[in-house]
Formats: structure tokens, sequence, C-alpha cells
């Protein structure tokens, strides 16, 4: 996982090494281990018509793909079982088009790539005057979450700005930083958030968990967690978010993996989900505000450091958010280009490991065909 700048703190030394594979990569360089999900092999596929009021509108590829994107999808055999790729140019403010799209169109497992869309809650919060970029907000004890980041090293009562938090969740992929956020904004600003980006299947994200409440939900061996597994497929969202409460009960532990040859890894069904065309649109949409005045730090809040991938030289500031749990790997890139803006999905899914050397060489392969 990609950590901070601050050293280990009591409370996380008592996470344990278990705590090392929970959910939030900024990056590609975590190694992945056997996961549940089976899946099914990457296939061509089109993409799925526009929704929402910010739909942009997806333009499938003409015609097969050429040897340079049929080489991709070889490679894409080395990742994982099921594996999806999105490229694409965009033409003008309203439309993408796709110079390739392979493997499954219904939604797959995100990771920490689901933070874009908090992010977007967030900036559409500032763009209403409801946050300001400067605010202080207030760490609660509830608020930490295992796994990558360094707000979970700060004691309850600590402050850090709205900017600073937005920071942290994109550039370490910081979890305590991502709940302390969706706390801030509440489950409406975020469902607004989602259905803005013209996000295909909306309520695959409703209720928007937490991390913390994702990794309880996912791992925890409690009875109640156990319970909430097994009614959660068929729950309405009033309902899931009543199973959910236990996770975030006063005095509750931080969720980690517990219990003999128990492995945090994402399990089938559970989770957060989008298909790589509702990626491309969460891009998209960042982008977009990012150019509305008084939402300019979205311009290097989006810049991560490291992506995994040595970036094509004709990309100006890329915007990159990536996931990663143990049988999942994602990463999504935008960036300016002289040929016109160029959006970049490559989402990876296994019942064993996602190896990330192979994920990063495929996504660097596609990436190098995208920009030529």
């Amino acid at each position: 996982m990609t950590g901070g700048s601050h050293g280990p703190s009591r409370r996380t030394a008592t996470l344990g090494a278990a705590a090392l594979l929970l959910a939030g990569c900024s990056s590609s360089r975590m190694t992945a281990a056997p996961s549940t999900s089976a899946a099914p092999k990457p296939s061509r596929s089109p993409s799925p018509e526009p929704s929402g009021p910010a739909a942009l509108r997806i333009v499938p590829p003409s015609g097969p793909a050429d040897a340079a994107w049929r080489q991709v999808d070889a490679r894409s055999t080395a990742v994982a079982p099921q594996v999806s790729v999105l490229a694409g140019t965009l033409a003008g403010d309203s439309t993408l088009r796709l110079v390739h799209r392979s493997g499954p169109a219904d939604p797959q497992p995100l990771a920490s790539m689901v933070k874009l869309f908090v992010l977007v809650a967030v900036a559409e919060a500032v763009r209403s005057d409801r946050l300001r970029w400067s605010q202080p907000l207030t760490l609660q004890a509830t608020d930490a979450a295992a796994g990558s980041g360094s707000l979970i090293g700060r004691a309850p009562g600590s402050t850090v700005t709205v900017q600073e938090a937005a920071r942290l969740m994109m550039q370490i992929s910081d979890n305590t930083a991502t709940d302390l956020l969706i706390r801030t904004l509440g489950q409406d600003a975020l469902a607004k958030a989602v259905v803005s980006t013209g996000h295909s299947h909306p309520d695959r994200l409703s209720p928007f968990i937490t991390i913390r409440q994702d990794m309880w939900l996912e791992w925890s061996t409690a009875p109640a967690a156990v319970a909430a597994r097994n009614a959660w497929s068929g729950a309405s969202t009033a309902r899931r978010t009543e199973l959910l409460r236990p996770a975030t009960a006063p005095g509750s532990p931080v969720p980690a993996a517990t219990g003999a040859g128990v492995v945090p890894r994402w399990q089938s069904g559970l989770g957060y989900f989008a298909t790589p065309e509702d990626i491309a649109r969460a891009h998209v949409t960042l982008h977009r505000l990012a150019q509305v005045r008084g939402l300019e730090p979205l311009r290097t809040i989006r810049q991560v450091p490291y992506t995994g991938i040595r970036l094509p030289v004709s990309w100006r500031n890329p915007a990159f958010k990536g996931g990663t749990v143990v049988g999942v790997q994602t990463g999504s890139w935008y960036a300016e280009s002289p040929a016109g803006d160029q959006v970049l999905v490559v989402m990876a899914a296994s019942q064993g490991s996602v190896a990330p050397a192979a994920f990063n060489a495929l996504a660097q392969t596609a990436a190098d065909t995208l920009a030529r």
C-alpha cells in the first residue's frame, strides 16, 4: 500500500500485517493474493448508451481491433481471467470516441477507484458553497480506516482541511481521509454526485459505504458482519444502511481481517462497482469541474506522483486513480493531448491473483498504443 509521511502510531501498529492487504492503493505496486471471485474471459464488447444529466456521449470503436490493440488484449490473458480495457480520445467536450474497448460491459469491482466519485461530490459541494477548500474538518474515531494513508495515525479531534483530505484521498489513496469526506458530505450529496457523472448503475453505489464499512462487511468474522454479508444482495438501501451500523458504532474497532485463516480479499458481489465507461465519465466530469472558477485545486489534487506506468510524452497534466484489493486491480488515466484529451481505463479481477507487474505492463502497452 502507498503510505504517507507520518510514522506508525500505536493505533496503526495494532492493525497488524493484515491491514497492509486492505483496500486502497494510489498506485499499482501492491502484490495481490488469491481471490474467491469467478470471472469470464475478456471479450470485445460495445459501449453502453450514455445516461444521466452530465452524460458523455461515448462512440464505440468502428471495425475490429487493429494489430496493436490485439496485442493489448493478448497481454490481458497474463493479467487475470477478467480484464476490461477502454481507450478513447475526446472530440470536443461532449463526445468520447473509443479506439478500443474489450472485456465485460457490466459493472466491475473498483477498489479505491471509487474515490473518483467522492471527489466529484467534494467539488460540487465547494462549487455550491456548502464546503470551502480551506475549511477544517475534525476527525472522529470512527473515521479511522485501515490500509493505505497517513490520517489513521492522527488522534480523534485532529483537523484537516477539505483540500488536504481530498489531496490525500487521491494522491496516496488515504482511506481515513476518504471516510472523513464521505461522512462530511452525506449520502444525499454522494448519490447526486454519482448520478451527475452519468453512472449507468447508480444503485451499485447505494448506499455509498465508507471504506471502514466495506472492510467490516467483506472481512469481519463478527456475527453481525456475517449476517450482513448473507443478507446484502437482496437488501434495500435502507436495510443495507441498518446492516452496516455495527461497523461505526461507538467503540467499534478499526475493522481488519480477524480469525484463523481469514485473508482480506474482494468478496464477489460486495464492494464498489462501475463500468469502464462510468469511470471515463467520472474523469471527464472532474476535468470539466477543474475549469470552473474556484475549483482550480482539482487540477493538482488529481495529479498522482506514481501511477504504475511511464506516461507517454504527449500526455500533459495527467490525472490518475487506481485501486488494489486482493483479487482486484484497477487503473484509470485522463490526460490532455494535442490529438484531444485521452482517457484510459484498465480493470482486472481474478479468483486467483492479479500480478502487479503484468497489470502495469498491460496498462503501459495500452497507454503507448493510445498515445501513438
